[in-house]
């Protein structure tokens, strides 16, 4: 549900995206932030803050686990997708009896589910 409710959220890290890409464009204006070693300050941007609360805030179990996946790599979120990797590579077996092989290859691609279906 989590995945599904941050609609509202997910245009956010849009928007934040498109701001770090201005930004990054025209650096001239970030002179006032940068620190005495002309560096700027390590202060999270927008969209990590964004990633960190979907990552902190979901949770993964056999019905939803292909969709956080689908949801992480759609949205570059590097924590979700390791979560999401490692509970389908662990929880493989449960997954097989909650969805068809079809879609099981088709999310996490043939030779991750051709591999974890030898193991298994």
């Amino acid at each position: 549900q989590v995945v599904h409710g941050c609609q509202a959220g997910c245009q956010r890290q849009r928007e934040a995206m498109e701001v770090e890409a201005r930004v990054i464009q025209e650096p001239s204006s970030m002179a006032g932030n940068r620190t005495s070693d002309n560096h700027t300050p390590a202060v999270p941007t927008l969209l990590e803050l964004c990633c960190r609360t979907v990552d902190s805030l979901t949770i993964i179990n056999l019905d939803n686990a292909l969709d956080v996946l689908h949801f992480g790599r759609s949205h570059s979120i590097p924590a979700l997708i390791q979560r999401g990797e490692a509970f389908i590579v662990n929880s493989f077996s449960g997954l097989t009896t909650k969805h068809s092989s079809d879609t099981l290859a088709a999310v996490i691609g043939e030779p991750s589910y051709s591999r974890l279906r030898r193991e298994a």
